[in-house]
């Protein structure tokens, strides 16, 4: 009985810390999330695609979602990323995700860029055609991963 009671004062601290983190992020996500609404109805997970059997994915990857240059509204999120051969699903983390769902970026509307605006480390650009006035910042890793679908996609400055 004492072991019982030790996992259980052990584990009631974890799952407490773990919900308000997940309700922080969820609060968070949900103060900034306009632009996430318009580019997930722009490039909405398909009907039946699952998130199985991608190619690469990348926990907390971050990415900053703005509306070009100058933008003081610029969004900065974790996100889940899984390459595919067919294009790029972002996902938020389990709890936001009730309010912000998946989107997926066919292949076809990749375009991986590294802006002459952004000269700083790990600054690669996808622009949208569904979404022109949208503009998804990543990093080095994810934009070395999506340059294996489809090779030179990350060489163009804009």
């Amino acid at each position: 009985m004492d072991v019982l009671l030790d996992i259980i004062l052990w584990l009631f601290p974890t799952a407490v810390g773990l919900i308000a983190l997940n309700a922080l992020l969820s609060f968070v996500y949900t103060l900034s999330g306009g632009r996430w609404q318009e580019l997930a109805l722009a490039y909405p997970i398909p009907e039946g695609r699952g998130f199985t059997d991608p190619l690469t994915v990348r926990w907390f990857a971050v990415v900053q979602l703005s509306a070009g240059q100058h933008d003081a509204r610029e969004q900065i999120w974790w996100v889940i990323a899984r390459v595919y051969s067919d294009g790029l699903a972002i996902s938020m983390p389990p709890l936001p995700m009730i309010n912000y769902p998946p989107i997926f970026i066919p292949l076809s509307d990749l375009r991986i860029e590294r802006p002459s605006w952004r000269p700083t480390f790990g600054a690669y650009a996808i622009a949208m055609p569904r979404a022109p006035e949208l503009t998804i910042m990543i990093g080095d890793t994810l934009a070395a991963d999506l340059a294996t679908l489809r090779p030179g996609a990350t060489t163009a400055s804009h």
